[in-house]
């Protein structure tokens, strides 16, 4: 084609103009066409795209009105109008500034609900050509990377079918990496301010700020992938798109348009047009794409609705938070029809709302007559065009991770994939690659008659032509695919170096710089505009990659880690750095395991869990077997106030087995179902008390029974039900509470008069006989009986509650202290709404068979009451070995292990079904703790899913857990310069976070700390 043009145009010169000779024509046109391939090679765009000036000296907001499509008059008018340059006078000289709006189409956004279905979409209009179409977004989860054998078979195989059978029209994959850090700063300056505890505010606060820090040095990248199926009101009436195809077209729009006019009914058009495009866009484009994307393809997607549409659009030109949608076309099915809701004319259209800016400075992005660069948002972007794909792939996993592997490597920050597809006509293909094989057949020839021997370059043409026909043949789609990545800095320096680096990621692949028409590829990867990518200034070679439909799933950006959680505990993915939160206040997912060793961090993220518990004032009550009290847990719960918080030594207080929790405040149901749920912990207590290490299931089984009808009989007294009211009515520490029934007065009742036995067998009385001595004998115990045998001395009502089990040398006794502190443990958390139980270190005790047992009812049942559970552990074999592993381990939603051993691996393998290559990671050195950065690694587990993660604990909250002798020693020197004031602790805690974390990094040691200290306000 390029030769023909040039042979012609050396004609009007030589010939038509000059009057030469068809000799001197001919050389003519051989010189043009010498000098062109020179220049141009076989991919005339780079050629002619260098010659493409800028659009004017930048652009300019055009400050555009809306006018909807039924107001004819005022719509016509405006579509014939055309946006014109302006002239500004600036310290720099005269400037020709250009309207942006030429390079979007943006009408409206449209709410559509038809058919059970509702979406939203760009409605674009493209005022040159009068041409309708739209762009409908869909929200696609992502493929997870870590993804068993079966799965990527699967996942691969479904791509393939859906490549196959791609429709007309544009499919634009977008996958965005950013350093963003909106929605985890509101969730956390929404807690602080709603949390009833001042210090668990400032260490959200605190949080924030690390937050900030990570993403601003690219550890946090927020990830997102979005869908966009294309739709044309004209493609969608055609079945192909050829030059008579789109003549035949337009004399149809013609010829309708001239019959309205002649019947009288253009008005009535015009007042049912949105109707009518609403429902041709719904069948001809939302329905297409769906099926292909959610049927064939059997990716996970959704559509958007308005307002998330219109967020998405808002922060690509604006930082600050999103203004409310301020109109959109919305289309409702109902039992009469469709019905419309069109927005009013004559207030500013999106793009103008959109380019405003804020405070003076707009936000229409620019170019700065820079043909490299594009500024927006306060950052210098740069383009890469992936112009020569990879040869091949090690195996299917690989082809599905490819964009993947190289967007998160650590270095690669801020950037953005944009890969749109398009199907290409089978027989142009066809004939090309037969060109290509006839070109390499006579370069072949002509290389043996010259006797130069073989011609590698024609014999690898004809193979790659070969193959390429041979696939066609086999049924594959030949497929457009135009793949850019932009990269957003802060400076041009920084944005080529980071393209530079990030170019050399592709291997035997080829990624460019854009360096001559970088605004146009940017204007063409927004969904503002029905521009295809890459396509312009590509008139006699294609710029665009053509590949078939089996090679195409390589080149999406499918593959991000999933999404747990919306909200809760933060952890950042190893690779790409994705944050992924595990809500343990979720109904469904609130069933948490940490395992890690010593030294792994897993204490101070346990912490963390509890936070999030506090923030949320959602009580929380747990067991510590730290030895002597001087556990993480104990420094931050008295760090937090006695009024709040209350660390309990099991040894020093007095924990009545039968207060009930106050259930006063819940609903009548609520209270009749849980006040049951206590009496089954009660009976099953009392039977872990009674049976002990006895192992007779005989006996057990009466000694339940009996215990069942003790209780029921106990209960219903009138006696003590009146001291239990009494006692709620007084409150604690009140005379009445000081009455409050025990187990010496259930005793009283364990014989067979009290429980109105009508025979008495032989396994009846050893049942009695077990509860009585057993029982009676552990309240008669010096050590503690006293602790077990009296009303309980433990404030109620205290928003965190830790019983600490230490100090107790006598295994049996310290069974019984655990099982009683458990007790006091669900009864608070029965008496509340939401509460989250809490086991540090249980190893010991799930040795016992009621203690194991109780730990798995809590797990199987407690969700029903509102109890979360947190567990830590060093490692699984004490769980796997107890009693209830089955029942415990069944009913874990979320297993986050750390640093552990290579012999401790195994046991998640055969105990939990772990991949060898997943858990073995946690056995390397790369595992540990990383005190510098203050971040621990982590591997976190839900449904057979898997994330390699970090933990970035805030500095305030490490300062606050910090326990050893010479880190509380520090703390002290700098608490003591500060007022002994909920102000002042702060103040202080503030101050030895920054020392604390100088002497993590090396900078200091812990013995400077407070040594030379002035300290200033908060």
């Amino acid at each position: 084609m390029p030769w023909i043009i040039l042979g012609c145009l050396a004609f009007f010169i030589v010939r038509m103009m000059l009057g030469m000779s068809l000799m001197t024509w001919a050389g003519t046109w051989i010189w043009f066409a010498m000098t062109w391939w020179v220049l141009t090679g076989e991919a005339t765009y780079k050629f002619v795209k260098s010659w493409i000036p800028t659009p004017g000296d930048d652009w300019i907001d055009a400050k555009t009105l809306f006018v909807p499509a039924t107001d004819p008059g005022t719509f016509e008018r405006q579509k014939r109008e055309r946006l014109k340059p302006v002239t500004m006078t600036t310290n720099a000289g005269r400037k020709r500034l250009m309207p942006f709006q030429n390079l979007t189409h943006l009408h409206s956004i449209a709410q559509v609900e038809i058919g059970g279905y509702s979406f939203a979409c760009l409605i674009l209009h493209d005022k040159r050509k009068d041409e309708w179409s739209a762009q409908i977004p869909f929200v696609f989860d992502g493929i997870h990377p870590q993804l068993y054998r079966e799965e990527v078979e699967a996942a691969i195989a479904a791509l393939h079918r859906g490549a196959s059978e791609l429709p007309n029209g544009e499919l634009t994959f977008t996958l965005s990496a950013q350093s963003e850090t909106r929605r985890r700063k509101h969730q956390l300056r929404h807690l602080a301010k709603t949390s009833q505890s001042e210090a668990v505010s400032v260490l959200l606060l605190n949080e924030q700020q690390r937050v900030n820090e990570i993403a601003h040095d690219g550890s946090r990248q927020v990830w997102t992938q979005t869908i966009w199926g294309s739709w044309t009101a004209t493609r969608a009436t055609r079945r192909e798109t050829d030059a008579i195809g789109e003549a035949l077209t337009w004399l149809q729009k013609h010829y309708q348009k001239w019959v309205r006019n002649f019947m009288g009914t253009q008005q009535t058009h015009f007042n049912d047009f949105y109707l009518n495009l609403a429902k041709e866009l719904y069948e001809t484009g939302f329905l297409r794409w769906r099926n292909l994307l959610e049927t064939k393809s059997e990716l996970g997607v959704r559509p958007m609705d308005a307002e998330e549409l219109w967020e998405s659009l808002w922060y690509r030109f604006n930082t600050r938070s999103a203004p409310e949608l301020p109109y959109c076309v919305r289309i409702t099915e109902t039992q009469g029809g469709l019905e419309q809701n069109v927005p009013v004319a004559g207030q500013q259209d999106l793009m103008t709302v959109l380019l405003r800016g804020d405070r003076g400075s707009t936000s229409c992005p620019k170019h700065q007559s820079q043909r490299g660069y594009i500024y927006a948002n306060g950052r210098v972007g740069k383009i890469l065009v992936v112009e020569q794909p990879p040869e091949l792939w090690r195996n299917v996993r690989s082809q599905l991770s490819w964009i993947w592997e190289r967007m998160s490597m650590s270095y690669v920050r801020d950037t953005e994939c944009v890969v749109q597809i398009a199907s290409r006509e089978r027989w142009s293909t066809q004939d090309e690659l037969e060109k290509m094989n006839r070109q390499s057949h006579h370069e072949r020839k002509h290389a043996a008659m010259d006797g130069t021997g073989r011609e590698v370059h024609a014999d690898l043409q004809s193979e790659y032509a070969q193959d390429a026909l041979r696939k066609m043949l086999e049924g594959r789609q030949p497929i457009y695919v135009a793949l850019v990545f932009i990269i957003w800095r802060d400076s041009e320096e920084a944005v080529d170096e980071a393209a530079a680096q990030f170019a050399n990621t592709f291997g035997a692949a080829k990624a460019v710089s854009e360096n001559d028409i970088a605004w146009r590829v940017w204007a063409e990867s927004l969904p503002l505009n029905n521009f295809p990518l890459l396509k312009k200034f590509a008139l006699f070679s294609e710029r665009r990659l053509t590949l078939d439909s089996e090679t195409v799933a390589g080149f999406l950006p499918l593959t991000r880690p999933k999404d747990l959680d919306a909200s809760g505990v933060e952890f950042v993915t190893s690779r790409g750095g994705h944050p992924v939160c595990v809500d343990i206040l979720d109904s469904q997912y609130g069933r948490v395991l940490i395992t890690g060793k010593t030294g792994s961090g897993k204490s101070v993220l346990g912490w963390r869990f509890i936070e999030e518990a506090l923030a949320n004032n959602v009580p929380v009550v747990g067991l510590d077997l730290s030895s002597g009290g001087n556990s993480t847990f104990g420094t931050a719960v008295r760090l937090l106030g006695e009024e709040r918080a209350s660390y309990i030594d099991i040894l020093q207080e007095r924990l009545n087995l039968l207060e009930p929790p106050d259930l006063r405040d819940l609903p009548p149901e609520q209270q009749v179902q849980r006040l049951k749920r206590w009496k089954d912990i009660v009976r099953s207590a009392i039977v872990a008390l009674a049976m002990g290490d006895v192992d007779d299931a005989m006996l057990r089984s009466r000694v339940d029974s009996i215990c069942l009808r003790l209780l029921d009989v106990f209960f219903r007294d009138a006696v003590i039900a009146n001291r239990y009211n009494e006692a709620f009515d007084g409150g604690w520490k009140s005379d009445a509470w000081q009455e409050m029934p025990t187990l010496r007065d259930l005793l009283t009742f364990c014989s067979p008069e009290k429980l109105q036995l009508e025979s008495v067998g032989e396994a009846d009385e050893a049942a009695i006989n077990q509860i009585l001595s057993q029982v009676g004998a552990k309240l008669r115990d010096p050590n503690i009986g006293d602790a077990i045998a009296h009303p309980s001395t433990v404030a109620p009502d205290t928003l965190i509650s830790f019983y600490a089990l230490s100090g107790l040398t006598n295994e049996q006794n310290a069974f019984i202290m655990a099982i009683v502190a458990q007790m006091a443990c669900l009864k608070n958390a029965l008496a509340h709404p939401q509460s989250l139980f809490v086991g540090d270190e249980l190893s010991v005790l799930l040795g016992k068979r009621g203690f194991a047992n109780l730990v798995g009812e809590l797990l199987a049942t407690g969700r029903k009451e509102g109890v979360s559970v947190l567990m830590l552990a060093q490692d699984l074999d004490a769980i796997v070995d107890c009693t209830a592993s089955a029942q415990i381990l069944a009913n874990l939603s979320t297993v986050i292990t750390g640093l552990t051993t290579y012999a401790a691996t195994g046991t998640y393998e055969k105990a939990l079904g772990y991949p060898s290559e997943v858990i073995s990671r946690n056995a390397t050195d790369n595992y540990k703790a990383n005190p510098a950065e203050l971040y621990t690694h982590w591997l976190v587990e839900r449904n057979k899913r898997f994330w390699h993660t970090r933990f970035y604990a805030a500095p305030m909250m490490l300062a606050a857990l910090a326990n050893s002798e010479a880190e509380q020693a520090a703390r002290q020197r700098v608490m003591a310069k500060f007022e002994p004031t909920t102000l002042g602790y702060l103040q202080g805690l503030r101050q030895f976070s920054r020392e604390y974390v100088r002497a993590l990094r090396g900078s200091i040691s812990l013995d400077d700390i407070g040594r030379e200290l002035t300290h200033s306000g908060f």
